[in-house]
């Protein structure tokens, strides 16, 4: 099976949006491409099309296509008082692009993403493949502009799914997905996740994503940004941190970051990262590669335009000279000015490395 790569996938589904636009302005909408990306639960499939709209400025709207009734996604009809004649209401979902629409005259375009296609019940499914194939349910049209996004788990991952007739998989391009730690590292520095758990799953990969149904709780991308959010909560205690942390990635994934997080909080670089920042020529350099991936991550979110020429001045001192890169390009995603930075610049200059973001 070909596989992608999240942020292949991101890639590819902006370009089928961008020619889905072209084929509308040509009246070509008969030949539009409408992607259906399958994956394990919680690989950040809707992520996904959140990044791609936000990058390109289109609005997004989502169904959860396992919950509603076929009615809500073509509304309700209701006869008229002299049975002559029926009308049917609009659904909620042309109700929320329109309302986006005029809230906001910038966006271009926008995306209907409808998520869980695969555990929809039949009579959903086949109302829906009206919307895929044809863009429209019933009477009402998607606007100029607005493509159809689908999801789904695959059967393998026993998440409740139903098989999907062949009339709908022909409507379909798949986008068979499969989780990547640097993807998704990229993405945590983006929003903000803890530095301590992009560490982790750099240093930690056999921990990154797991698919065990027998268990109630398994790692996977979109747990180990909620991790990071229970790392913000004021008011825990360790042992009660460790049992959420248990209840939202299993208990092997919870001792394997428990542990990690006692033996980087021995670590005195981490106790005053200030202090290592203005002497970074005679700050110790700790042995242990996952000390070495918190301490870079921590030292990225730290960097601004003022103190990268001291971080890199240590950078240049690690063993592992691809921890240094990463710790570059994680600033540079946090903070976009730091490209065009002189000290950056030499770096990569002198180094004969290029940053590609």
């Amino acid at each position: 099976m070909n596989v992608m790569k999240m942020s292949d996938a991101k890639a590819s589904l902006i370009s089928v949006l961008d020619y889905n636009d072209s084929l509308a302005d040509n009246h070509q909408d008969a030949d539009k491409i409408v992607p259906y990306i399958v994956g394990q639960a919680g690989l950040g499939k809707t992520s996904i099309v959140q990044q791609a709209c936000q990058e390109t400025n289109r609005g997004l709207v989502m169904l959860s296509l396992a919950q509603l009734d076929p009615t809500e996604l073509g509304g309700i009809r209701i006869p008229s008082e002299d049975r002559k004649s029926v009308n049917v209401t609009k659904p909620d979902w042309l109700v929320e692009i329109e309302n986006l629409i005029k809230s906001s005259s910038e966006l271009n375009g926008g995306v209907l993403f409808g998520d869980e296609l695969a555990q929809a019940p039949t009579s959903m499914q086949n109302v829906a493949r009206q919307l895929v194939n044809e863009g429209r349910v019933g009477q009402w049209h998607l606007p100029k502009g607005w493509h159809v996004v689908t999801a789904g788990n695959r059967l393998s991952d026993k998440a409740g799914v139903n098989r999907l007739p062949s009339h709908m998989k022909d409507c379909l391009t798949y986008f068979n997905v499969e989780g990547d730690v640097e993807d998704t590292c990229n993405y945590f520095v983006d929003i903000g996740v803890d530095f301590k758990v992009i560490a982790y799953l750099r240093a930690n990969q056999d921990f990154y994503c797991k698919n065990d149904p027998s268990q109630d709780s398994n790692p996977t991308p979109r747990s180990w940004q909620r991790v990071g959010n229970m790392l913000k909560m004021k008011g825990l205690d360790a042992r009660r941190l460790t049992q959420m942390i248990a209840g939202q990635v299993g208990e092997s994934a919870c001792a394997s970051f428990v542990g990690f997080l006692k033996i980087i909080a021995d670590v005195p670089e981490f106790l005053d990262l200030d202090k290592l920042v203005n002497n970074p020529e005679k700050a110790s350099l700790p042995d242990r590669p996952d000390v070495m991936y918190a301490l870079c991550s921590a030292l990225s979110f730290k960097a601004n335009n003022k103190n990268i020429g001291n971080i890199i001045k240590y950078v240049e001192r690690l063993k592992a000279r691809e921890m240094g890169v990463v710790l570059i390009k994680d600033a540079i995603r946090r903070d976009k000015t730091l490209r065009s930075n002189a000290d950056v610049k030499n770096w990569v200059r002198n180094s004969g490395r290029e940053l590609v973001l």
